[in-house]
């Protein structure tokens, strides 16, 4: 019985022995895999900025500028490593905020690969093919609404005579964004509307037949690893292409580096070469006859510039919601506002942070 006991005892032993042993294999195993789960927020490689050419002395005078302001954010990327980040009025780097225009950024580069994938034949396709039943022959339809494109709305030459304030209170959106007084011919004129991107919205989901966040979560925010967001729709459910996607800061510089490496990311060419190309052309002028303004042109919601001899492309929102990419340097620059900010803070110029202290950190380490 005794003999029995101690064989008992021994097995036990053994077990417990071999359950220890395996413990740390499980737990690396269990790491690894989380590891290569990761999240939105996980995969970013960080490096020093003098590793990356950057001094870093100039930074440090941004961020000093900027917690002196309404600022949420700041990433600062070259070669595809964060260089610098920081948080500021009570924001950490899940949040996620109003991206406001930079919304439209977005949907412009859904409207390349829709073409890419032949939902939309080409930017030249007629929006009332999309929506003929706000267009047609009446002594209240504009005849020159036929003629509207949708690189008219891409490059916000639709001549549309916006109201904004009107905006808010209409039950169908499209059908208002249609029917508003055209003050100039389709193509002639630079004149911001954001109702421009919100029939472009329309178009994607009425050319794929499901919802504009459908279109994004499958082809753009799964690719890119983007999972904390939220984009508003009006009442016919249209997401809003103007503004009202929600995005953290650092799935804003994603965007803007994937535009910066033309498209491609992780090896695979997420929106066409082509379409980044064109994007970041200038379509046109945002108003030719003022010389300051005169050299900043306009592509697909991209502005574009020289600052300090760098051609720079950036959108520049309400709120204080920036992105830029800085081809020559190869640089993203992200910055997030408090929308609607409390009087007792300061707002900051985007421009000239790019001028005072982003180009000369870069520069002033070459």
């Amino acid at each position: 019985m005794k003999k029995s006991t101690h064989r008992i005892i021994i097995v036990l032993l053994i077990l417990c022995i071999s359950v220890l042993l395996s413990i740390p294999g499980y737990i690396s195993r269990v790491k690894s895999s989380k590891e290569a789960i990761g999240d939105s927020h996980d995969l970013w490689k960080t490096s020093d900025p003098i590793v990356q050419g950057v001094n870093p002395e100039y930074l440090k005078r941004a961020d000093l500028h900027l917690s002196n302001t309404n600022a949420c954010s700041f990433i600062v990327i070259r070669d595809g490593k964060i260089v610098f980040e920081k948080y500021y009025n009570g924001v950490d780097k899940t949040d996620i905020t109003n991206t406001y225009s930079i919304t439209k950024n977005i949907v412009a580069a859904l409207i390349g690969m829709a073409i890419e994938n032949q939902y939309i034949k080409s930017t030249e396709q007629k929006v009332s093919e999309f929506f003929p039943e706000y267009f047609g022959e009446g002594e209240d339809i504009d005849a020159r609404k036929n003629e509207l494109t949708i690189k008219h709305l891409l490059t916000m030459t639709s001549g549309f005579q916006e109201n904004w304030s009107e905006w808010g209170e209409k039950q169908n959106r499209i059908s208002y964004a249609i029917n508003q007084p055209i003050k100039y011919p389709p193509g002639e004129k630079f004149q911001y509307a954001n109702t421009a991107y919100h029939l472009l919205s329309g178009v994607l989901a009425k050319s794929a037949k499901k919802t504009t966040l459908a279109i994004a979560e499958e082809s753009l925010f799964q690719p890119l690893g983007i999972k904390n967001k939220r984009w508003e729709a009006d009442q016919q459910q249209y997401n809003t292409g103007y503004a009202n996607l929600y995005l953290s800061p650092r799935d804003i510089a994603r965007f803007g580096l994937l535009y910066l490496n033309n498209g491609m990311w992780e090896g695979k060419q997420i929106v066409p070469k082509s379409w980044v190309k064109e994007s970041l052309q200038a379509h046109t002028y945002i108003d030719s006859e003022i010389p300051d303004t005169a050299k900043i042109g306009y592509g697909y919601n991209w502005f574009m510039q020289k600052i300090k001899g760098c051609t720079v492309y950036y959108v520049s929102s309400y709120g204080g919601q920036n992105l830029c990419i800085i081809p020559d340097m190869e640089a993203v620059v992200v910055i997030t506002g408090i929308p609607g900010k409390p009087a007792d803070q300061a707002t900051f110029d985007f421009k000239n942070i790019l001028e005072d202290y982003i180009i000369p950190a870069v520069k002033g380490s070459e």
